[in-house]
C-alpha cells in the first residue's frame, strides 16, 4: 500500500520570521494603545472593557515577539507563546461568563449563496463557553509542560507551547 504523504512546509526564514513577526507587533500595538489608554478609538466603537482591548492586541504582540526570538530559545518562545494562549483564553472566558449583555450574529454559505442569522445571547455564550473552557485547559496543560520544562537540561528542553 502506497500511503500518499502531505507535502511539508518549510520552516520560515530568518527573514520571513522577522517580517512576519513585525506585522504582528505592529498589528496589535494600536488596540494595546487603545486598551492602555494612549490612544482614542471612535466613540461608540467600543464594545468591550478595555483590559480585553489590551490583552487583544498583547496576543497579536506575543505571537509576533514570539516569531522573533531565536529558534533555539524555546523557554523564550514558549513564555511568549503561553502569555498568548492565556490571554486569548481569557478573550473568550470574558466573553463567555463575563457580566454584561452580549450580541451574537452568524450565517453560512454554500454554492455562492448565503444566508444571515442572529443568535441568541445564551447560544452565542455557550459556544464561547465550550472554546473558554478548551482553551483554558490548552492554557493549562502548556504552562504544565513549560514550567516542567524549565527543570530539565539543555538536551531535553520543551517548552509543551511552542
Amino acid at each position: 500500500m502506497n500511503a500518499r504523504r502531505a507535502p511539508t512546509q518549510p520552516p520560515l526564514t530568518r527573514g520571513q520570521s522577522l517580517f512576519i513577526g513585525l506585522a504582528f507587533i505592529a498589528a496589535g500595538a494600536y488596540p494595546l494603545a487603545i486598551g492602555l489608554g494612549f490612544a482614542a478609538a471612535r466613540p461608540g466603537s467600543m464594545h468591550a472593557p478595555l483590559w480585553v482591548v489590551a490583552i487583544a492586541g498583547a496576543c497579536f504582540m506575543l505571537v509576533g515577539s514570539a516569531l522573533l526570538v531565536p529558534r533555539g530559545d524555546v523557554r523564550l518562545r514558549g513564555l511568549l507563546l503561553g502569555l498568548m494562549v492565556t490571554f486569548l483564553a481569557a478573550i473568550f472566558d470574558w466573553v463567555a461568563f463575563g457580566p454584561g449583555e452580549r450580541h451574537f450574529g452568524g450565517g453560512f454559505s454554500f454554492a455562492g449563496a448565503a444566508m444571515r442569522t442572529g443568535a441568541s445571547e445564551t447560544s452565542g455564550r455557550a459556544v464561547f463557553g465550550i472554546a473558554a473552557v478548551l482553551l483554558d485547559a490548552f492554557a493549562l496543560w502548556g504552562w504544565y509542560r513549560w514550567l516542567r520544562g524549565l527543570g530539565a537540561g539543555p538536551a531535553e528542553d520543551q517548552s509543551g507551547i511552542e
